[in-house]
């Protein structure tokens, strides 16, 4: 359910109970009054409606808002009938608002670990984890069942270049396409082409129709969040050409996307700089190095760790006492040859500038 549906119910009810004319807009606008909003545009500025778990008790402060803008809107006369009337409306459907930066907590696994948003972490079952998910939105007192009214709100404040709602959403969608599963191509354009399908067949047609559907979605909204200056959605973009640059032989333009990822801080684009495609250029090598050390993230110091593999302990840093098999994972630090000291001085001076832009 949408909120002009839900608008459309209160104009009814409001209509019903006041024998007065309300304009569509004016509900709107006095759905948002319902939640202390002078205005839905007000509202609409950090938050969404959604579909609670339970009914949201709304204060008195609120309700007093509500009163004071059926009069703005020239409702005075039926103001304490028609404020009852959305009151019960607001509850029949368990309306609420809550801020897209909870939404983000909600379908971002990462985000409350202050993880960086890199390309490489954006795993699928992380994504979609059904408890991390429920556990969060019931801090919030979302109902998830509920998605239509969360996802046609994010999408219209996202239409107005609001930066999170973007992000948000690609999380939705993510999250909606590994639920879906990838289904059938071949069945799917089987039923395009008029096949009668039945069962598993038809399942698997709808769902990869679906999923084609959310992943287009979810493009679009990770190429504006790129656009709108979030750096880890450019990321990941950068990372995306590049591998796609790579399965073409495109080595230079593969080059290219690397460069772009260094420069936004990805220090593993710049070891892979290093390595494979600008062996040659010391200079700016030790640029990388420089910049890396001061991400945090030094590329001469060695993280090759070994860890359990297997058993009780799989995945943990190895530790002697427990024994058993063992797996090594991690990167060599790497190596440069020297430089003079008024090139490292030059090269350090470099790195420090372009930190600066991005943690500006």
């Amino acid at each position: 359910m949408s909120i002009k549906e839900i608008a459309y119910a209160a104009k009814q009810q409001l209509e019903l109970e006041t024998l007065q004319s309300f304009s569509h807009s004016h509900v709107h606008e006095l759905l948002a009054a319902c939640f202390g909003y002078k205005s839905k545009a007000a509202l609409h500025s950090s938050c969404v409606f959604v579909v609670m778990s339970e009914p949201m008790t709304i204060s008195t402060e609120h309700a007093l808002v509500l009163r004071r803008r059926l009069v703005e809107l020239g409702y005075k006369s039926v103001d304490e009938r028609a404020g009852a009337a959305l009151l019960q409306t607001v509850e029949m459907h368990r309306l609420g608002v809550i801020e897209v930066d909870a939404i983000l907590s909600v379908f971002d696994p990462l985000r409350d670990e202050d993880t960086e948003w890199e390309a490489e972490s954006w795993d699928a079952e992380d994504l979609s984890d059904d408890s991390n998910q429920a556990w969060a939105a019931g801090e919030h007192g979302l109902d998830l069942s509920s998605m239509g009214l969360l996802i046609s709100e994010l999408e219209d404040v996202a239409r107005k270049n609001h930066l999170k709602a973007h992000q948000a959403l690609v999380f939705i969608y993510r999250s909606m396409m590994h639920e879906v599963g990838s289904g059938s191509e071949h069945w799917y354009s089987a039923l395009l082409q008029g096949a009668s399908l039945t069962g598993v067949q038809l399942e698997w047609a709808h769902a990869y129709g679906q999923s084609q559907l959310f992943a287009q979605r979810e493009a679009y909204h990770l190429q504006e969040a790129a656009r709108l200056g979030c750096s880890h959605c450019r990321l990941e973009l950068v990372h995306a050409a590049a591998l796609e640059a790579e399965e073409k032989m495109d080595f230079e333009g593969a080059k290219r996307c690397y460069l772009d990822a260094a420069t936004l801080g990805d220090t593993q684009a710049m070891r892979v700089l290093i390595h494979n495609y600008d062996s040659e250029n010391v200079f700016q090598n030790w640029v990388w190095i420089h910049l890396s050390r001061l991400l945090g993230d030094d590329l001469r110091q060695s993280s090759l760790r070994a860890y359990h593999d297997g058993g009780l302990y799989h995945g943990q840093e190895y530790d002697d006492d427990q024994g058993g098999p063992l797996y090594v994972a991690g990167d060599e630090g790497v190596e440069l040859p020297d430089m003079s000291a008024d090139k490292q001085l030059e090269a350090s001076r470099i790195a420090e500038e372009m930190f600066k832009k991005l943690v500006s």
